[in-house]
């Protein structure tokens, strides 16, 4: 047992009580209230606050530990204001390389550029001749590559999109280097990944930060095997003060998890696997987020669908069956459309009530912000994202300007959906622009 006494402990109740005196047994809270209240057993710790203030600590709704972890290890893009900027970050870590090294990124957004346009191979060529570069975009749906990067995933002219996915192409029909959504994959895999130390120490670091700021654990969207594994390999040595929540990534984890009957948790609950995370489409700033009319910018575009939804539901299905939630990513209305449409049908076949959410939920036509209520479906609402991508009236906006028109106010509607879910989520500031919500 240990008591924490002398501070202002608020224990955020329903009254907003503050206590002087807390007792921690076996890792849980045993006790809130009054000093007089605890006599502690001869040698047991006893914490003097000192007055100061003690608050619980903040669980994230929606952050990526991994990513988090990644981009430590890979050039940091988010301070870089044009094109420029990151093709001189490149060179400069060609220097150190020998030739033909893959140099990684994460973090560039083009609408803080000036002429908010998108970048091309073209810089990063001269940057780096003979380097593969591939350079992720600070929401994780477009990458932009290097010349030799395409050549090693064999995307040329003749390429064809896969599905869920776009090679963007200029007047002449040559790949550009910006790979929309699923078209990543096609050089995601070819990136070497960091060891297990280096990727272990960079987690341990996130953690350290996160815990510095207030926040103790997170429900983490898009987990893979490695890090799973990284986490448990943490735990096990006692070096993982965190909690975790993990909705799983990929057919191979999805595959070993629904194998295992139900959602397993590791250590004293620091890390539980009990959901998997689904796309449904991409987003606003790589203009993959799925609208049901077109971008203002782009009349030909109204987004990707990343994963059909007779697939979604299958995997809903399949995953509620065995225990796990189900977190499906959706921004544009369209998508958060289809997305309502898949849980609706999920629920009419079964008469257990699954953990579904939306993660996101960013644009809603005002016919759908009801149906959450009444289909029990969490919103996973990031307000971080509202501002650069919702900013006026009559426009879904970003610093690029004007994408596509609000149609009856989708934008503005975290507030009404809020007061119509049963229960929502919201992210806290994790402490890093590689924690943009995917």
């Amino acid at each position: 047992m240990t008591l924490l006494t002398n501070g202002r402990i608020h224990t955020m109740d329903a009254a907003g009580s503050v206590v002087d005196a807390l007792v921690i047994r076996d890792g849980r809270v045993a006790f809130a209230g009054g000093r007089a209240d605890v006599n502690p057993a001869a040698g047991e710790p006893v914490v003097d606050l000192g007055g100061r203030t003690v608050l619980p600590g903040l669980v994230d709704g929606h952050g990526h530990l991994m990513l988090l972890a990644r981009a430590r290890l890979e050039l940091d893009l988010a301070a870089a204001r044009s094109e420029e900027d990151i093709a001189a970050m490149v060179a400069r870590a060609a220097a150190g390389l020998r030739p033909g090294e893959w140099i990684a990124g994460r973090g560039w957004d083009q609408t803080r550029w000036p002429g908010q346009a998108f970048p091309s191979r073209a810089s990063l060529d001269r940057a780096a001749p003979g380097h593969p570069v591939a350079l992720v975009r600070v929401d994780g749906h477009a990458t932009w590559a290097s010349g030799a990067a395409l050549e090693r995933a064999g995307i040329t002219r003749q390429a064809s999109d896969p599905a869920g996915g776009l090679i963007v192409r200029d007047a002449r029909g040559e790949p550009t280097g910006l790979l929309i959504d699923l078209a990543q994959d096609l050089i995601r895999g070819l990136v070497p990944p960091p060891s297990e130390a280096r990727f272990d120490a960079a987690v341990e670091a996130v953690i350290a930060e996160c815990l510095a700021k207030g926040l103790v654990g997170a429900h983490e969207p898009g987990l893979d095997l490695s890090a799973v594994a990284s986490y448990t390999r943490l735990i096990g040595r006692g070096r993982f003060p965190f909690r975790v929540f993990a909705a799983l990534s990929g057919k191979k984890a999805w595959g070993q998890y629904r194998e295992r009957g139900g959602p397993q948790s590791v250590g004293d609950g620091q890390l539980t696997v009990g959901a998997i995370k689904l796309w449904l489409d991409g987003a606003l700033g790589s203009r993959g987020a799925a609208l049901h009319a077109p971008y203002c910018d782009d009349p030909k575009n109204t987004g990707l669908v990343l994963v059909p939804p007779d697939e979604v539901l299958r995997l809903t299905r399949e995953a509620a069956a065995r225990g796990f939630h189900v977190w499906v990513h959706a921004i544009g209305d369209r998508a958060n459309t289809l997305v309502l449409d898949v849980f609706e049908r999920a629920l009419a076949t079964t008469d257990r009530r699954p953990h579904l959410r939306i993660e996101h939920a960013q644009i809603l036509t005002p016919a759908d912000i009801p149906r959450f209520a009444r289909l029990g479906v969490v919103p996973s609402m990031q307000p971080t994202t509202a501002p650069p991508t919702c900013a006026g009236p009559g426009s879904v906006w970003g610093r690029s300007g004007s994408w596509a028109p609000t149609r009856g106010g989708r934008c503005w509607t975290r507030g009404r959906t809020w007061r119509a879910a049963p229960t929502s989520r919201w992210r806290t500031p994790t402490p890093s622009t590689a924690s943009t919500p995917r």
